[in-house]
């Protein structure tokens, strides 16, 4: 080692008897006042070391240059990862340096000059850094090293250093400081589940209280989610809608990403001056509550304004698509956000009258607009019910203009609630449709949801034509697939009872339909009547046993399902051409 080839060795060497055995050699280097002794087994006496991959960041204090570096050397690379951050001659260059670095560990001195290591260690404390020290301590101030524990010194080195206890004490702090970071990460990653699951039911109750549960609002569950999870206080309740619509056609999908990052800049802003808020997105539309007091907070008109500006302040990143904001009416309780919510929703339809891209608020126009009948009237429902009955889209498509048009002229042409008329009008055709079928054949959800996409009167018209004969397309191939399933099932039980007596009321009984219309679809599939399919099955076995079998032409009547002869002969004459034993000799 360098640093025993540039000290003074003292020599200390006990032999045994027997050289095998294992021996104890003392090494001493005089460095001053520390004294370095070599463990056994660095010159060759085998030991088990444990290690530690951890990195370490030390700084080493001492008023001695030789003593830093003696413990430079000390350090095993191979047992412990250490990176020295820094070196010391005295307390106060040390604090300094330690606020710098930050450093894991920092083994110090006691007796230095400016400032001693009880001192230092004290000072530093103060400061929460969450650093490890320990004390460097001769014989004589063991006691005062001891005292140094108080301040957050968890050991301490005794001189002269063994370099064992050096690197065992750097491998319990390396894994100590693993243990630690191991926990740490724990730890957050617990806290960041339980803020998303906290997040997650936040935003499932703010679900609820928009869609107005009323099973849960009358059992009171949803006012204890309100209370667990949001801090609402006395005051008022209003909810936002926050609608993106293209200013154009595009395949592109529903930009979900720009409207969390708009929903996130009001919230932020809303957060500030409520005593709560929160929001929700589903595809184009963010759905913002919050809960203030008008005189602690900013009216709402205010706030319709500075969401306003912030809405102008970023408009030119809006290239492809309108941002339209409608308010609902205030509410004084929680369980009404659902009211404020459908006020809401009526505001933001009159964006088909106003135009996209302003802020809407639904007390405003309530007293500017009429209210308007949004439901098809008895005498709309029976024409249009004609309509899908006969399954005809050019009659269709015809009768929802000509709703549509009526509706606009009694309406004064306001056209904001076609979205709850035309929505009524697709409502109406799944009833018809289910009425036809027994079943419901199409995702209402859906269409509804493309109608309030449409922010015209023309592309509105235009949507409900194209949803309509799209499910009327939808209806028709499901009613073939039914009606061609019952056939299926009929060739396949005729193919394997034809030798037993098979009715229609038979069949018929067997698919669930009356024999009128199993024997009306048999032949629209088929191109033949019930019981002439059944005549050609049987008349196929019996080609087949005449050809194959030595059965008599009786027994193979009975065989096919006739037990009269003379009828199965007349029928074989009639479907081959032949008599049946004439049909024998021919292929014998």
């Amino acid at each position: 080692m360098l640093l025993l080839q540039m000290a003074q060795c003292l020599i200390y060497a006990g032999y045994p008897s027997n050289p095998m055995v294992n021996s104890d050699i003392c090494f001493a280097v005089n460095t001053g006042n520390l004294f370095y002794t070599p463990e056994p087994g660095e010159y060759g006496i085998m030991t088990v070391e444990r290690g530690c991959s951890h990195m370490l960041s030390l700084i080493i204090i001492d008023d001695e240059r030789g003593i830093i570096e003696l413990i430079k050397n000390l350090i095993d690379p191979k047992r412990v990862k250490v990176e020295i951050v820094g070196e010391a001659e005295n307390g106060v260059e040390a604090y300094n340096l330690i606020l710098e670095k930050h450093p894991d560990v920092v083994i110090t001195d006691i007796r230095m000059p400016g400032m001693t290591g009880i001192e230092l260690i004290e000072k530093v404390s103060k400061a929460n850094l969450g650093i490890t020290f320990v004390v460097i301590s001769g014989y004589r101030d063991f006691d005062y090293a001891q005292s140094a524990l108080k301040y957050g010194a968890v050991d301490y080195l005794l001189k002269p250093i063994k370099q064992n206890d050096l690197n065992n004490l750097l491998v319990q702090l390396g894994e100590r400081k693993e243990n630690t970071v191991a926990r740490e990460v724990k730890v957050q990653s617990i806290q960041e589940q339980l803020a998303i699951s906290m997040d997650l039911l936040r935003k499932n109750t703010l679900w609820d209280l928009l869609s107005g549960d009323q099973e849960r609002v009358h059992n009171g569950l949803l006012a204890i989610e309100s209370k667990t999870f949001f801090h609402f206080e006395p005051g008022k309740f209003c909810v936002a809608l926050v609608k993106i619509d293209y200013t154009s056609k595009s395949d592109v999908e529903y930009p979900t990403d720009s409207i969390e990052v708009i929903m996130g800049k009001f919230i932020r802003k809303l957060k500030a001056d409520c005593f709560e808020a929160e929001y929700v997105c589903e595809k184009a539309m963010g759905y913002l509550v919050f809960n203030y007091a008008p005189g602690k907070h900013l009216s709402l008109e205010q706030k319709q304004q500075y969401l306003h500006d912030l809405l102008r302040s970023d408009s030119y990143k809006y290239v492809f698509f309108d941002i339209t904001i409608a308010l609902g009416q205030e509410e004084t309780e929680a369980g009404r956000i659902f009211n404020s919510y459908k006020t809401a929703l009526v505001a933001l339809y009159h964006r088909i009258d106003l135009g996209c891209g302003n802020i809407l608020n639904y007390c405003t126009l309530v007293k500017e607009y009429p209210k308007v009948e949004v439901n098809l009237a008895d005498s709309a429902k029976k024409k249009l019910h004609k309509c899908i009955e006969n399954l005809s889209k050019q009659e269709s498509m015809e009768m929802i203009h000509i709703l549509i048009t009526d509706y606009l002229r009694n309406n004064q042409g306001k056209a904001f609630g076609l979205y709850r008329y035309c929505q009524d009008l697709l409502g109406n055709i799944d009833d018809i449709l289910f009425e036809l079928m027994g079943e419901h054949v199409i995702e209402l959800n859906r269409y509804e949801e493309n109608i309030e996409n449409c922010t015209t009167v023309a592309s509105m018209e235009q949507c409900c034509q194209d949803d309509v004969a799209e499910i009327l397309k939808t209806f028709i191939d499901k009613k073939e697939k039914k009606e061609y399933k019952p056939i299926r099932l009929i060739k396949l039980y005729i193919q394997e009872h034809f030798g037993e007596p098979v009715s229609l009321e038979d069949i018929a009984q067997l698919v669930h339909f009356s024999p009128v219309y199993v024997s009306t679809v048999f032949k629209k599939e088929t191109g033949m009547s019930f019981t002439g399919y059944l005549t050609d099955v049987r008349m196929g076995e019996a080609k087949k046993l005449l050809k194959t079998s030595s059965f008599s032409v009786a027994e193979i009547a009975r065989i096919v399902g006739y037990n009269d002869v003379k009828h199965f002969s007349k029928l074989f004459i009639k479907s081959v051409g032949i008599k049946p034993i004439e049909f024998r000799k021919f292929y014998s």
